[in-house]
């Protein structure tokens, strides 16, 4: 008669969901950061889930927070300012003092072009205005 032997009870390894592999796809801003890429191991299933989930709603309030701030970027109105002259003729005087000529109509001038005129270093910008759609950043 053989003996039966039980065999002990084998541990179960559990694998962590990781997010796939991205290719940059031109026009289209890049994923956010795997939340879960520097989750430690707890050693337990319930640990890992807690300390996931965790991970997960950290990445989406880090991501909406970065999507408000972007939102109140794209859509700021307070980015430009009128000079008003009382005559064309002091408009084209101020112009032609800055060596900026403009057409013949053409109410807008570049503010940066002023800025570089009169020697003044303007902050960058976080957007890409070159880029008309709405859903775009600047890339460093």
């Amino acid at each position: 008669m053989k003996k039966i032997v039980a065999a002990s009870s084998p541990k179960i390894a559990v694998a962590r969901p990781r997010m796939a592999k991205t290719v940059p796809i031109r026009g289209i801003d890049p994923p956010a950061p795997d939340p879960l890429a520097n989750v430690p191991d707890t050693g337990s299933v319930q640990g890992n889930a807690r300390a996931e989930l965790k991970a997960i709603q950290t990445g989406f309030m880090e991501r909406l927070l970065k999507e408000r701030q972007r939102t109140i970027d794209k859509f700021d109105t307070e980015y430009w300012v009128a000079l008003i002259f009382e005559t064309r003729e002091q408009k084209e005087t101020f112009l032609a003092a800055l060596d900026i000529t403009i057409e013949e109509g053409d109410k807008y001038v570049d503010g940066y072009v002023i800025a570089r005129k009169l020697k003044i270093a303007l902050p960058g910008s976080p957007i890409d205005w070159s880029d008309r759609r709405v859903n775009r950043t600047k890339r460093n």
